[in-house]
């Protein structure tokens, strides 16, 4: 008998009383909980609330959504939908339109207040019923009730308060930010009162937008109106009687007619004691005004500012005591103070002797303070025609003392035809004297011309010499012996008859037993020989010679006395070969013999020498050179010992080169030589602009050194033509150079006569 039974044929078992767990596996652990009913068994479908248990797990089914809640169809149920887990006492109520809570009621708690919108504006109205929903009950409402006035789209919170009676913004105001002040006008002159006003949003009655009035009860004050004279602000911009025909008067105590700067009225008419003229620096003193006289008194008198600006003098230090004062050192006052000077005249106020009108010496300084230091001096004179100065000497007072220089040459300009012999005087800063006497013009119809010139001691005046053509053949040697002045004393003619020639050169003057005698070198262009001849002082031929080498030309152009009481001239020839010539030197005794020569000084090609001077260990002289240098010729010097030998001589070429030579690519000579202290100085001229800084036909003094070195020079001349032909070393260091000029600064016509103070540089 099985102990397993299935009495409703569920294929679900019981346990009978026969059961035995060892042979009635089937129900061992499954049992139909209700073997009556096929529908019960475990896992039927369970029938909610029916009290039944079909599927065996021992309850019946109370909560179909298994939201923790009974389904209030139980007695005892709270679940008010078992078909929805959201749906419970426990849910939180969400506005839907059902009951989440099961509390019987809807969406209690969770609607919100709509309101009606009438004008749209976006506010609700506050006097309407609210609809509690959801959601909007249609596109009239709204969520809020601040409008103040529904029936007006630009009246609500926010809105733009305007001047209009209603309150645009809903804040309980109405216009409070539209309305403008206004201004009473009680006088009725379109100027409000600023001291009355009222808001408003248009002008009340007898308002004004502005409060320029300054007294609203005269309808004549306020801005419009003009000022006028009478002691009130008529247009009221604070100032009484401005710019109406009011005047500033000043007091005038000291009635002088100007009135005190420091004090002053406005009034319409001139008060008592009061002027409209101001300017009284001093209204206690009646000569103080602007019209009196400043005198020299401490007082600023004509109240200008400034004390004795007019009466006051500038004086001048005067630290040297010259009576010449610094112009960079000045003072202002009445008197001269001690020390100081009226002008401002001195150029150095450290050394007395530096002032206007002192003596200009040579010595680096301005000593006259006219702005040039050892002012280079020139002195013409001339005509239309040529004039030219030959030769310059010294010439001096009974005393012995300088009297001034004495010249000579030829004049075109003045004269009896062709050129006439010059004679001239300069003072001691070389101005050539023009007076009724001087200068003295001699001459015939014919060439003549002064070559030398020099002063006759003990006796005074004048030695000339040169030629003349004045005569009835040939050139004749000319002595003119003229008195100090002017006068002539006697002249010889040497030569007047014959057809040849003498062309005169130099002259020099020796004395014995006080008594002058005259040495002269020539060329006898007869014999082409250097001619010498000696006048006693009344012109008397004392003896004459001919000197020179047969078959040769000599040109002697200058004779000077030496220390041993002979006589030394230089000059050219064309010794040793015709085709050219050399400078030479002769050496004679006190008789006019010959002592020695050299006629081989110079090169292959030409060489002329013009004036020789005398050094303690020799002779040094100075002319052109053709042979060194440039071919158009240049400057030329030369030094030779006692006996005429050569001493400047450079062997270190083919040929030997003597002596020095000086200039540039254009025509240069040296026409004079005197001695320095530190060498020697030669007078000439240069074309050469590229050797003596773009000199062009000047006048120039050049200084050479002792060994014949270049160093220094100096140029005179502009646009023409110039040279030195003499020169001479004066007092105080001081050079002169004579010769002639044709530049239009200096000349008169064609060639001028002149004469150039320079410093020894």
């Amino acid at each position: 008998m099985s102990g397993c039974e299935d009495i409703d044929g569920d294929q679900y078992f019981v346990q009978n009383q026969y059961f035995n767990p060892k042979i009635d596996l089937q129900c061992v652990e499954v049992q139909d909980c209700n073997d009556k009913d096929p529908n019960t068994y475990p896992g039927a479908n369970e029938i909610p609330y029916d009290s039944l248990d079909q599927d065996c797990n021992g309850l019946d089914l109370v909560d179909v959504d298994r939201d923790g809640a009974t389904s209030d169809l139980i007695q005892g149920g709270t679940d008010c939908d078992d078909n929805n887990s959201v749906i419970n006492p426990s849910a939180q109520e969400i506005c839907n339109g059902g009951d989440e809570n099961c509390n019987g009621k809807i969406d209690e708690g969770v609607t919100i207040n709509y309101y009606i919108d009438a004008d749209q504006d976006l506010f609700g109205n506050p006097d309407a019923i609210p609809e509690q929903a959801c959601i909007p009950p249609n596109s009239l409402y709204v969520t809020n009730n601040l409008d103040c006035n529904d029936t007006n789209k630009a009246v609500f919170p926010g809105a733009s308060e305007t001047c209009d009676n209603l309150d645009n913004d809903c804040d309980g105001e109405i216009d409070e930010d539209g309305k403008n002040t206004y201004y009473l006008d009680a006088d009725r002159d379109n100027y409000g009162s600023p001291y009355s006003s009222a808001t408003a949003c248009a002008s009340p009655m007898g308002y004004v937008y502005n409060s320029e009035d300054c007294d609203d009860n005269n309808p004549y004050i306020n801005p419009s109106i003009g000022e006028t004279c009478n002691g009130i602000d008529d247009n009221c911009n604070g100032v009484i009687d401005d710019g109406a025909a009011s005047y500033q008067y000043y007091p005038d105590k000291d009635l002088d007619l100007y009135g005190d700067i420091y004090n002053s009225i406005l009034a319409c008419t001139q008060p008592y004691g009061y002027i409209q003229a101001s300017g009284d620096c001093n209204d206690d003193n009646p000569i103080i005004n602007p019209s009196a006289q400043e005198v020299c008194d401490q007082v600023d008198n004509d109240c200008d500012g400034m004390i004795d600006e007019v009466a006051t003098t500038s004086f001048y230090r005067d630290e040297d005591g010259d009576n010449y004062g610094d112009p960079y050192n000045a003072t202002a006052g009445c008197t001269v103070p001690d020390g100081y000077a009226e002008n401002a005249h001195d150029c150095n106020d450290k050394d007395s002797s530096i002032h206007p009108g002192a003596e200009e010496i040579c010595d680096r300084l301005d000593n006259d303070c006219n702005g040039i230091i050892d002012d280079p001096h020139s002195s013409t004179y001339g005509g239309e025609s040529s004039d030219s100065a030959e030769a310059l000497a010294p010439y001096y007072k009974a005393d012995g003392s300088l009297a001034g220089y004495v010249g000579t040459g030829y004049t075109k300009s003045y004269g009896s035809g062709g050129k006439d012999v010059i004679l001239f005087t300069t003072d001691l800063d070389g101005n050539i004297i023009q007076n009724n006497n001087w200068p003295i013009v001699i001459g015939g119809l014919y060439d003549d011309y002064g070559m030398s010139v020099a002063h006759v001691p003990n006796e005074g005046g004048f030695m000339v010499f040169g030629g003349t053509r004045s005569v009835e053949v040939g050139e004749a040697l000319w002595f003119i012996r003229i008195n100090e002045d002017g006068l002539l004393l006697w002249e010889k003619k040497i030569n007047e008859t014959q057809a040849y020639n003498y062309i005169g050169r130099g002259v020099v003057i020796t004395e014995k037993n006080g008594k002058p005698a005259y040495i002269a070198t020539a060329l006898n262009t007869h014999s082409s020989d250097t001619y010498v001849i000696k006048l006693d002082h009344n012109g008397d031929i004392v003896w004459t010679n001919n000197l020179g080498l047969s078959d040769c030309q000599e040109n002697p152009e200058a004779i000077l006395a030496t220390s041993d009481g002979g006589f030394i001239i230089a000059g050219d020839t064309n010794y040793p070969d015709k085709s050219y010539r050399n400078g030479f030197l002769m050496k004679i005794d006190s008789t006019g013999t010959l002592v020695w020569a050299n006629y081989a000084l110079g090169g292959r090609n030409n060489e002329e020498l013009y004036d020789v001077i005398e050094i303690a260990d020799g002779f040094v002289a100075v002319g052109r050179t053709y042979s060194y240098g440039p071919e158009d010729g240049n400057i030329w010097a030369i030094k030779t010992d006692k006996n005429g030998n050569a001493l400047w001589i450079d062997e270190t070429g083919d040929l030997p080169v003597y002596g020095k030579f000086y200039g540039g690519n254009n025509f240069d000579n040296g026409k004079a030589v005197v001695k320095t202290v530190s060498g020697f100085m030669i007078f000439g001229k240069t074309n050469s602009g590229d050797a003596f800084d773009g000199a062009y036909s000047d006048a120039l003094m050049l200084n050479i050194g002792s060994l014949g070195e270049q160093n220094n020079y100096f140029l005179f001349g502009e646009s023409g033509e110039e040279c030195f032909n003499s020169g001479l070393l004066g007092p105080s260091n001081y050079l002169f150079g004579a010769g002639y000029t044709d530049s239009r600064n200096y000349s008169n016509g064609d060639l001028d006569i002149v004469i150039v103070k320079a410093c020894n540089f």
